[in-house]
């Protein structure tokens, strides 16, 4: 379980950073696209008046391809997966909070059982 729970801390650690990081975006593309709750990464390659995605693969939040939110409405609507009918555009702020989120529950859940504690009581 202390494995578990060091890996834990460094991710709540990472994703802390990458949220510090994002405030330096600026007026950057800040767009991302998931399906579910799949973060996707993938080759965007413009063709024309249109896009061709290749290479989707599933990442971090915050290593995500970005793009401005119109882009992102586009692509996201080539992108299908399993169990889910077709992407969806999220602000990668927003995604990175949200994964922030959950590994912060699971480190305080942890740390509970850590001390002997059952977090379901409380």
């Amino acid at each position: 379980m202390k494995n578990v729970q060091e890996d834990t801390q460094m991710a709540v650690a990472e994703y802390t950073q990458a949220l510090a990081e994002l405030d330096t975006l600026g007026d950057a593309p800040c767009y991302i696209v998931r399906c579910g709750n799949t973060y996707l990464t993938f080759d965007v390659a413009p063709n024309q008046a249109a896009y061709e995605v290749f290479n989707v693969r599933a990442c971090k939040p915050h290593q995500a391809l970005r793009f401005t939110w119109r882009d992102a409405k586009t692509v996201s609507a080539l992108v299908r997966g399993n169990g889910c009918s077709r992407g969806e555009v999220v602000h990668v702020r927003t995604a990175v909070e949200e994964v922030l989120d959950a590994y912060q529950a699971v480190l305080t859940t942890l740390e509970a059982f850590a001390r002997g504690d059952d977090p379901t009581l409380s």
